[in-house]
């Protein structure tokens, strides 16, 4: 049978296997449905939620061209999203170049058939080629790639990584909203009006006034960390001694989904106000950041509130975890080495990546956390193509050793 020979399966626990479904026409992407295009059996569109390339054109029958563009002018760092369906009256191979305006090829193509999981294309079905005299701003070549493979008759959708919308958002929300530790809300709304929802974790009868929180989903291609912050959530909810003790003590109040424009129009990078929501901690300018704002002003209310933590899940080349330097002075002091070594000794077949740094001036959500409350922060990031299974153990390992830290600091 067609794709089960594959060696990469992407499974997303509970978000796997659900059906994507369109958004209105009002809120349809603004990339994906520029254009779409068809030879005499399939057909290219990205009239989905999270899809999203510039143009398509058919160079011959079961071969196609799609331009690949960031959202606006203003993008800068190289996530290049793509997100397309192919719609076929027949099984055929086909041939899709991705061409891009800037940056260059990424991501590893992921695909899908209707009822199938997401499987990573065959490395040796995609070739990378540095598109002749076609250069970036600082001269680099611009790589293009080109993708050969043999689709079935029906929908197929292949996109630079598993697509993560917001009707799994959804479900996995409904899921975790069921345990009588979460209570589920709306932080507020986005720019075009979408809910950018929260859950607030704490034991039943907790009066705890030590908060930590969780963001997620800044950047819309960056799925891995979005799966990462499930599995950290989830170890949070289970119920173990730890998990319970740490409940007890602390409420964590988590937002997995910050941009979800961004998501549903495949953004590369931006939310609607072709603002890097990452780079507005500080000006505040767009009402995602300033939501967050008033969400930890509000958790923050002395003496009756203490925020004691702050995580930011993102994804990049490779796993790591972006941490304040050692001599930062935070409350509690000394959490962030102790947080690590006990994460470590979790994952001990896996050397952890820990840069640390800080940067006052980088309007960040760790730096001005970090600033504004001299609480730990850190940015967990999780590589590109790191197995799915991994990320979750990794994810639960570094909020096993997290409660335990913070268990440990407790005053």
């Amino acid at each position: 049978m067609l794709f089960e020979n594959h060696k990469y399966v992407y499974v997303i626990g509970a978000l796997a296997g659900s059906v994507l479904t369109a958004l209105p026409a009002a809120a349809a992407p603004s990339q994906g449905t520029s254009s779409t295009c068809s030879d005499e059996a399939t057909t290219i569109s990205g009239d989905f939620e999270g899809g999203a390339f510039a143009r398509c054109e058919v160079v011959k029958r079961g071969h196609f061209k799609l331009t690949i563009t960031p959202e606006d002018a203003q993008v800068t760092n190289c996530s290049p999203w793509y997100a397309f369906q192919l719609s076929s009256s027949q099984s055929q191979q086909v041939t899709i170049e991705l061409d891009y305006s800037i940056c260059g090829h990424r991501y590893r193509p992921k695909f899908r058939a209707e009822g199938s999981d997401w499987q990573a294309i065959p490395l040796a079905d995609v070739s990378v080629n540095n598109a002749k005299g076609k250069t970036s701003g600082n001269g680099k070549p611009i790589p293009s790639a080109t993708i050969q493979l043999t689709i079935p008759a029906g929908k197929t959708q292949i996109a630079a990584q598993p697509l993560l919308v917001s009707k799994d958002y959804t479900a996995w929300l409904d899921r975790v909203a069921q345990l009588p530790t979460v209570n589920r809300g709306l932080l507020g709304k986005s720019r075009e009006g979408r809910p950018i929802e929260k859950i607030t974790i704490r034991e039943p009868g907790a009066t705890t006034s030590r908060n930590v929180v969780l963001t997620g989903r800044q950047h819309p291609p960056e799925t891995t960390g979005a799966i990462a912050m499930q599995a950290f959530v989830d170890r949070l909810l289970e119920n173990d001694t730890l998990a319970r003790s740490y409940r007890s003590r602390y409420t964590t109040e988590a937002i997995p989904l910050l941009n979800p424009d961004g998501v549903a129009r495949g953004h590369w990078r931006h939310n609607l106000g072709q603002t890097d929501l990452n780079r507005d901690w500080g000006p505040f300018a767009q009402p995602e950041t300033q939501l967050m704002r008033g969400l930890l002003e509000t958790l923050n209310k002395a003496p009756e509130q203490r925020l004691r933590l702050f995580l930011d899940f993102h994804s990049t080349h490779y796993d790591t975890v972006y941490t304040l330097t050692d001599d930062a002075v935070t409350s509690p002091a000394g959490f962030t080495r102790k947080w690590l070594t006990a994460y470590q000794a979790l994952v001990p077949d896996k050397k952890l990546r820990i840069e640390p740094g800080h940067n006052p001036g980088l309007p960040t959500a760790k730096s001005w956390v970090y600033e504004y409350y001299k609480v730990p922060t850190a940015t967990y990031e999780i590589g590109d193509e790191t197995n799915v299974e991994v990320i979750r153990r990794d994810a639960r390992a570094a909020a096993e050793a997290m409660m335990s830290t913070l268990l440990g600091d407790a005053d």
